[in-house]
């Protein structure tokens, strides 16, 4: 699963760093929570997002959001009750839609 997601997300993975790449690939894949900033990133607290992120984060935050809404499953990201619920592509089952976009392994 995890080789499936990172394939999906490689083809945009120039727009972020590698730091937000690989947290990123942890939470989707493996349901390891992210840290602050991302997390606010994830929640669509962008304001929240802007004044935590350092510099680098700051001057690619639109990146980081249009590579967010692509690339992380909605039931990951978006409101309180989707982070809590998420345990990662790895722990759905079988018959599971997101199988079928990021496939199984």
């Amino acid at each position: 699963m995890a080789a499936m997601w990172k394939d999906f997300a490689n083809r945009d993975r120039h727009i972020v760093t590698a730091e937000i790449f690989d947290s990123l690939e942890r939470w989707v894949v493996e349901g390891i929570p992210t840290g602050g900033f991302l997390h606010r990133v994830l929640m669509n607290d962008l304001h929240g997002a802007a004044i935590t992120a350092d510099f680098v984060n700051t001057s690619i935050l639109s990146f980081i959001s249009q590579f967010v809404v692509k690339h992380v499953p909605i039931q990951a990201r978006g409101n309180d009750e989707r982070m809590r619920e998420w345990r990662g592509l790895k722990s759905l089952p079988d018959d599971h839609p997101l199988r079928d976009k990021y496939g199984d392994q």
